[in-house]
């Protein structure tokens, strides 16, 4: 045996082994703790979002589901993750049916670049009306149940943001349209008029004369073809719903007048609007028994 010296192998070096194995076990441990929610404020605060996110991803790897630390990684992200990591992170998220805002809204994003239109309408059922999301967001919602030809759901999706009060119009127009195509003329016609004049378009004119036509609401659809008029949007299936509106409402004086402007400009409909105008002044006839003496003779 050489020098004063010696280890006993096979005694001191597993006592010392286990020892260095707990202070790294204990290390590691220390490593792993997750920051205090005030040192996060601290570190967030001073500029260093990126050691609240280093010791999350740290974390992760032994913990891959625990929820706090996947929304740390969300929040504290910065631009140091790629977008792979950020979309796995929030299907995570959404899978693990944690709550989040922001992962629902860029699977949704994502999902709509992709076009993966059932996609967005399973992420839907993570939204309700205890949280307000953009309306972009919803109306991409929409846009994936018109892809799937799902009125039904969207109308059902709809009916969890809460009141018609708290529900953005380009919502409820996309409502009023869905309601349009399952045929229910009073829920159509009821929203469309919730929409408000200003925000109507041509096609929603349109839409929504014919919808409160049918649900047999002549007055409105008087006015919104008034106020279609009024912002220079001249559209000869709206002038013929107006002819019949104010027929249906009895007004024959001015469903005659109507139709009189209406034949110098609507050669599409020519027929109808003079069965109409017929129509009319035979209601007017019988009115007025002499309502011919009101037409000059000519010479």
């Amino acid at each position: 045996m050489r020098g004063g010296n010696s280890i006993n192998v096979r005694k001191d070096l597993p006592r010392n082994l286990s020892k260095m194995r707990s202070k790294m076990k204990l290390k590691k441990w220390d490593n792993l703790q997750q920051i205090s929610p005030e040192r996060k404020n601290e570190l967030h605060e001073s500029g260093y979002p990126d050691i609240i996110l280093s010791r999350a991803l740290e974390i992760e790897k032994e913990q891959p589901y625990n929820p706090e630390i996947l929304l740390d990684i969300l929040q504290y992200k910065g631009n140091f993750l790629k977008i792979d990591k950020i979309i796995t992170l929030c299907q995570k998220i959404c899978e693990l049916e944690i709550e989040s805002k922001e992962a629902t809204e860029i699977m949704i994003e994502y999902y709509y670049k992709k076009k993966k239109w059932r996609e967005i309408v399973e992420i839907s059922n993570r939204i309700d009306g205890n949280i307000e999301f953009e309306v972009k967001n919803l109306k991409k919602i929409a846009i994936a149940f018109r892809k799937i030809n799902s009125d039904e759901g969207f109308l059902e999706f709809t009916s969890k943001l809460g009141r018609y009060s708290n529900i953005n119009y380009e919502i409820i127009r996309e409502m009023a349209k869905s309601y349009g195509r399952l045929g229910n003329n009073y829920h159509s016609a009821k929203l469309w008029n919730k929409v408000g004049l200003v925000n109507l378009n041509r096609s929603d004119y349109k839409s929504a004369i014919r919808a409160n036509y049918n649900a047999k609401n002549y007055k409105e659809v008087i006015e919104l073809s008034d106020f279609s008029e009024q912002k220079g949007i001249f559209d000869e299936d709206i002038e013929y719903i107006k002819i019949r509106a104010f027929y249906m409402k009895n007004n024959w004086e001015k469903c005659v007048n109507s139709c009189t402007n209406s034949l110098r400009r609507n050669p599409k409909k020519i027929n109808e609007i003079k069965d109409y105008r017929s129509r009319a002044l035979w209601e007017l006839s019988k009115k007025n028994e002499r309502w011919f003496d009101s037409i000059p003779l000519g010479r």
